[in-house]
């Protein structure tokens, strides 16, 4: 059983005389370390941080190292920390967009290893584009119809939610994930649609008055953008307009 040893040899002769070898002592192991990820390790999934972090656990009675390894997306090691001692901590910095993997193995004094299982972390440190585009009114317009188009245009490769903030009221145009899109929101109508990277919503039954907006975007790693924020005024009434009690009558 895994323990401590000691022997060592002796011999005699029918004469009485005797010798014996020095004593030599070996360690039975055959137990593998365990091994663990701690806080704060960088949990599988995506991230807006351009670092991982690695804090690597090991128990054993004779732990030798724990190395913490984090490779690149073709499988290329980037980098590898070896400690004696547990934890071993280590933050990868200066990373850019892209996946990474992440491991660790321990191993003991007889050689016995242990490793954590591998962690895939997609970093995306990049801020998505948005802006309105064509057919979206000017900011300050008057218009004299009641409803309004809103045209954003985004640039992003893993976009999650678009929206746009109608008076201070969220409208969710796109989301990845299949939720609730183009509520309507106190007897307004909103229609949303969106083609390749433009996205829509066109805001109807509008009463006259003041209305501010913007658009939204985040993506699957919580970066976050919006447009300026614009405001248009809804003026359906026209003026009212009569003659004077000064004016010559008609004929």
């Amino acid at each position: 059983t895994d323990g401590i040893y000691t022997y060592y040899g002796r011999a005699n002769d029918s004469a009485g005389n005797s010798n014996q070898t020095s004593s030599r002592t070996i360690i039975t192991d055959t137990t593998v370390p365990s091994i663990s990820y701690a806080s704060p390790s960088t949990s599988s999934g995506n991230r807006n941080v351009s670092y991982i972090e690695a804090n690597i656990t090991s128990n054993d009675t004779n732990l030798a190292n724990i190395t913490a390894y984090l490779y690149n997306s073709a499988g290329t090691l980037l980098n590898n920390t070896t400690t004696a001692n547990s934890p071993n901590y280590v933050n990868f910095t200066g990373l850019s967009t892209g996946t990474y993997y992440l491991n660790a193995t321990s191993y003991d004094l007889a050689g016995n290893s242990n490793s954590t299982p591998t962690r895939a972390i997609s970093m995306d440190i990049t801020i998505p584009q948005i802006g309105y585009q064509g057919q979206t009114d000017a900011n300050g317009a008057y218009i004299t119809r009641n409803w309004t188009f809103i045209n954003l245009s985004i640039n992003e490769t893993n976009i999650n939610i678009v929206g746009v903030d109608w008076n201070k009221t969220n409208v969710t145009i796109y989301n990845s994930s299949g939720g609730t899109i183009c509520q309507n929101i106190s007897g307004y109508v909103f229609v949303c649609g969106n083609t390749s990277n433009s996205f829509w919503v066109n805001a109807s039954n509008l009463t006259d008055g003041n209305y501010t907006y913007y658009g939204w975007v985040n993506d699957t790693s919580g970066n976050f953008n919006q447009t300026s924020s614009r405001t248009l005024v809804i003026d359906t009434t026209p003026p009212s307009i009569q003659f004077n009690a000064t004016t010559d009558s008609n004929g």
